[in-house]
């Protein structure tokens, strides 16, 4: 029974790291000076155009960018990823011992239970991970994108960079961008540096090492106050500095709540079962009980 369980334990063990192998990392951050470059390299350096990209463009680029993501969740993947717990091989040798001794009805009982728990867990993951991307994509930022020379209304995961977009007063801005031309532009960074005042913008380069420094660049979730504006999309999704800021505190976020407390109640209550039941063999055995 101990082999079974370490063959379980195994096969859920070379899982995870496959698991973890194909996980996506954090974008690095970007060591390309956008806000020091001169208009034309940014252009040149992006393979964009004044007019815009393609459409053929922004579809390869945008396969390419979405190509290292996970695929969406589906419940017998997440059936499978609920049962992948250190739990699961104790479950199944203690049901594999309890046919082996005779107890069938007992060791369907675990297999059943076991299974229930998992799949009404698999489907609360599914349920909650399809109503996330709805409200994502309800609450998605809308942006003004010229391809091939005409303007189209898209959402922000649609933007790739190279792609060219409009920003006026009151304007969510929907990636990180490098300004191209700007007309009274002042743009409110508050969400982003904490600024109370909003920021003068102009497409000049600039040298400038921090953020609120850099007064040729826009960043993602920030709102243009007055003026108006064209940028090119230089950084989308988790390569923005807004999104790897998420990224880094959701990596460090602490364990808290009810994991928390069920970790603690783990550590508590395994010693006093792993006594109990060798009390209950031992007693067993020396009553005359068979193993």
């Amino acid at each position: 029974m101990s082999d079974s369980a370490g063959a379980v334990a195994f096969c859920i063990g070379t899982w995870r790291a496959r698991q973890l192998l194909r996980r996506r990392l954090t974008p690095p951050v970007t060591q390309v000076p956008w806000h020091l470059m001169p208009v034309d390299r940014v252009m040149e350096r992006l393979r964009s155009r004044p007019e815009g990209l393609s459409v053929q463009e922004a579809t390869a680029r945008g396969a390419e960018a979405h190509a290292g993501e996970p695929a969406k969740l589906t419940l017998p993947y997440a059936f499978i990823e609920e049962l992948s717990n250190p739990l699961t091989p104790i479950l199944a040798g203690g049901a594999a011992l309890a046919a082996a001794v005779g107890s069938r009805t007992d060791a369907a009982l675990v297999a059943a239970i076991t299974a229930d728990s998992a799949l009404v867990g698999g489907f609360q993951r599914v349920r909650a991970d399809r109503a996330l991307a709805e409200l994502f994509a309800q609450s998605a930022i809308g942006a003004c994108v010229r391809r091939e020379g005409r303007e189209r209304l898209v959402t922000s995961g649609d933007l790739v960079p190279g792609d060219v977009i409009s920003l006026r007063p009151e304007d969510v801005v929907p990636a990180d961008c490098r300004l191209l031309e700007a007309e009274g532009l002042e743009d409110d960074e508050s969400s982003l540096t904490g600024e109370s005042l909003a920021a003068s913008k102009g497409p000049a380069p600039v040298v400038a090492p921090d953020i609120t420094e850099r007064r040729s660049m826009l960043y993602e979730g920030t709102t243009v106050s007055s003026g108006r504006a064209v940028a090119v999309v230089v950084a989308t999704g988790s390569a923005t500095e807004a999104g790897r800021s998420l990224a880094t505190a959701r990596q460090a976020t602490p364990e808290t709540g009810v994991e928390a407390r069920l970790s603690s109640l783990t550590r508590a209550s395994m010693p006093i079962a792993l006594g109990s039941a060798v009390a209950v063999a031992l007693s067993g055995l020396l009553h005359g009980r068979p193993p």
